[in-house]
């Protein structure tokens, strides 16, 4: 289970658009799953109503945008019951309006589940009060465990497993315990597949950023011989390239669009992977001209 969480709504503009995310054609179905601590109806009142307890207090941003991806198909129920678990977090007073919407449509990998949630909480009551949203990446990494241990997910090994072990030691021992399990005390920390505002940097791009990114995979994974991957990536329309830093291969389309790091999106450890293609055709390529990734 991966919740994510950011503040948004600044302007009317962001507010539209979220709306205009959550309503496009190619999901398969998308509807508001519940509402809350608001007379709304509807995403756009709910949103005004939002905007407006922001434009009478002294906070710049309206709403909370969180998304809930679980690990595999989880009933509708669920669901919304994991994305009150991360809005309770963030509100446990429960006075915040709030809407939750589900969306359905296939994954670009066979990972993960067919239906994710999106979870809008308001960042000022009624009353004018903002949101404590201190440390929200990290309480919404260690609400995650909670909400995968109470619906039979599988556990995540997050950015901040350490500290999140010890939150739940005090909070959810039983929690904190299956997590060890799994994991250990002290793992070495995952890597995001994409670099910081890659997704944004793709969508200007107009490149299908999750669809690439299942590509290689699929073709590393289906690779026997390693040393085959580099033609079969460019059969399936992607190159792979030097990156300006002697240690880093990158992925790119056929446009000189940037995917990422070949060991981000295909989850290998960097050196490993530099050592497969050193044995595999070595490093003559001079290095490339796409944007840096550390």
């Amino acid at each position: 289970m991966i919740v994510t969480t950011v503040l948004h709504g600044r302007t009317r503009r962001d507010g539209r658009n979220l709306i205009r995310h959550l309503t496009k054609p190619e999901n398969q179905f998308a509807y508001i799953a519940e509402i809350g601590n608001s007379v709304a109806e509807t995403l756009p009142e709910l949103i005004a109503v939002m905007e407006i307890y922001r434009d009478a207090s002294a906070s710049l941003s309206s709403f909370h945008h969180l998304t809930i991806n679980p690990a595999t198909d989880l009933a509708h129920a669920q669901v919304v019951c994991a994305a009150n678990m991360a809005r309770l977090e963030l509100d446990p007073s429960d006075v915040r309006p709030y809407g939750i919407v589900l969306h359905g449509k296939p994954r670009a990998e066979p990972r993960g589940g067919s239906t994710h949630g999106h979870l809008l909480l308001g960042h000022v009551d009624s009353t004018g009060k903002a949101l404590d949203d201190g440390w929200s990446k990290l309480r919404t990494e260690r609400v995650s465990r909670e909400i995968e241990f109470a619906l039979g997910e599988p556990p995540v090994l997050g950015r901040h497993h350490r500290a999140v072990l010890k939150a739940l030691r005090n909070r959810s021992p039983e929690v904190a315990d299956w997590l060890e399990r799994a994991f250990g005390a002290n793992p070495p920390l995952p890597r995001s597949a994409f670099a910081p505002g890659a997704r944004g940097r793709a969508r200007k791009n107009q490149l299908d950023l999750p669809k690439a990114k299942a590509v290689a995979r699929a073709v590393w994974e289906q690779c026997e011989d390693k040393a085959e991957f580099r033609t079969r990536l460019a059969e399936a329309g992607l190159e792979l390239v030097p990156g300006e830093h002697a240690d880093v291969w990158i992925i790119q389309d056929r446009k000189s669009r940037l995917v990422g790091a070949a060991d981000r999106l295909l989850r290998v450890p960097r050196q490993e992977f530099e050592l497969v293609i050193r044995a595999t055709f070595g490093r003559d390529d001079e290095p490339s001209s796409a944007p840096s990734i550390k």
